[in-house]
């Protein structure tokens, strides 16, 4: 087990060290105002990224293990995807047409080209990543998982330095980015489609009676309800830099996007233990005490390397943010204090988020998520118009602490579980605490994140003392 952990963290690690550097390198490469620019088309790429992926590769994970046709499944989720990407492509273009300052007619389309591209690349590398990590294949998880945010690297910021160092330049780099992706990702996943090897369906009409219509069924009727849940944790995550382009400019849209890009990579260190166990959170056992013991145990390693990565990132920004503000960049060092501050209630939703998966009640996830995202948006239009991005921080942590709470309750509600409650109350009592000494006092930010990870592991102690015991005897 220890040995595939590795494996898999290993590759997690490299893609998310990759796709968290790009966007903040090109902070270097572009001016404030391209790179404010390119700050809107990622925000608007995450709030339309669910339309196509919905929760597909959340579906592989919940039912892959089944041994009745999910590769036949996945095929069928391709078709899905490809179809909801040529649907969101209209969509893209006809209302990007009506909105106000849209550039000249030839960038517009290639804009809309390189987003549904994009979306669709990341897509299909979620599902197939998905497969591979339901079959505990490594190998297959790095082949899958890997070659979008290589190429980034490899293809685009060469590209955007040399070639053309402008927004133009990104949105045509993203294009080629992408469609070498769909070439890679369709000569690995041809045996997905080796269909009549592995199925025999009879005539066409069974072929769509049971391949597609009932197997269909089945995917969006789970599927369904992450597409509102991921729509609005999109926009609560990303609606902020739309608001503050409409408010106070694309300069500031850039001084907030590398803020955020800083802030939010200690989700980087969430994913180095996820990626590996979330097939296991998501299913259920016969004991739900010992599920939501697996599940306190991992909520505590969470906000424990979450405190971890947070202090090193504190410490990195202290030391370098006289080289931001010589790129332009303004109130970095009070920015990322609190986006971070907002992550780590990560730890908070996410076991809120796996439990009520394991008990197939997403649509209270979808629910919780909306709800944090009106919060969200309401608290943008008040602090955005007379803060700006100072104020789109606040906004952020404010709506990840109460997203928290909703979803903790409605997981509660579902199936009670004491010790779940209290430990999720635990971390968010303390992180509340922290917060407002960023928001009412002179602060260090390191000294802060300092008491944050103290904090952290006294609350992860009795779970690593417990799994010390059990491998004892």
């Amino acid at each position: 087990m220890i040995k595939k952990l590795l494996a898999f963290s290993g590759v997690e690690a490299v893609a998310r060290a990759l796709s968290w550097s790009f966007p903040a390198v090109l902070a270097f490469i572009v001016s404030v105002e391209q790179y404010g620019a390119i700050g809107v088309f990622l925000a608007s790429e995450a709030m339309l990224f669910p339309l196509v992926l919905g929760g597909f590769d959340r579906f592989v994970l919940r039912f892959g293990g089944e041994k009745s046709g999910h590769v036949e499944g996945v095929a069928l989720i391709w078709g899905m995807i490809f179809f909801l990407g040529f649907v969101l492509f209209l969509m893209v273009i006809t209302l990007r047409k009506a909105w106000p300052g849209m550039p000249e007619s030839l960038l517009l389309y290639i804009a809309g080209v390189a987003l549904v591209l994009s979306i669709l690349a990341q897509s299909i590398t979620r599902v197939n990543a998905a497969v591979a990590r339901v079959n505990a294949d490594s190998i297959d998880y790095a082949r899958h998982r890997l070659p979008f945010v290589i190429l980034r690297w490899v293809v685009g910021v060469p590209y955007i330095y040399l070639v053309d160092s402008s927004y133009s330049g990104f949105l045509y780099a993203m294009v080629y980015v992408s469609l070498a992706t769909l070439v890679v990702s369709g000569i690995l996943s041809r045996k997905y489609f080796s269909l009549h090897n592995k199925l025999q369906l009879g005539s066409l009409k069974d072929v769509f009676m049971n391949a597609v219509l009932a197997r269909g069924k089945r995917i969006i009727s789970f599927s369904a309800p992450y597409i509102p849940h991921s729509i609005a944790g999109s926009a609560l995550a990303f609606s902020d830099r739309i608001m503050i382009e409409m408010f106070s400019g694309v300069a500031q849209v850039g001084n907030y996007q590398i803020s955020y890009s800083i802030g939010s990579a200690i989700v980087f260190m969430y994913a180095i233990i996820a990626v590996y166990m979330e097939p296991r959170l998501y299913k259920k056992s016969n004991n739900s005490h010992k599920d939501d013991a697996i599940l306190i145990a991992y909520q505590k390693v969470l906000f424990l390397m979450g405190s971890i990565g947070g202090l090193v990132i504190i410490a990195l920004v202290s030391h370098y943010e006289s080289l931001l503000f010589d790129r332009g960049y303004r109130d970095t060092s009070r920015l990322v204090i609190i986006i971070l501050l907002s992550h780590l209630y990560h730890a908070i939703y996410l076991v809120g988020n796996y439990r009520l998966a394991r008990e197939l009640r997403t649509s209270f996830i979808a629910i919780s998520t909306m709800s944090a995202a009106v919060i969200n948006v309401f608290l943008n239009f008040l602090l955005i118009p007379k803060h700006g991005a100072l104020g789109a921080a606040w906004a952020t942590l404010i709506s990840y602490s109460l997203l928290s709470v909703i979803i903790s309750s409605f997981s509660l509600k579902v199936l009670a579980g004491r010790d779940f409650g209290r430990s999720s109350f635990n971390i968010w009592a303390g992180l509340l605490i922290f917060g407002l000494v960023v928001l009412l006092s002179n602060y260090s930010s390191i000294r802060l994140m300092v008491a944050v990870t103290v904090w952290s592991v006294v609350m992860a102690f009795p779970a690593f003392y417990r799994i010390y015991s059990d491998h004892a005897h």
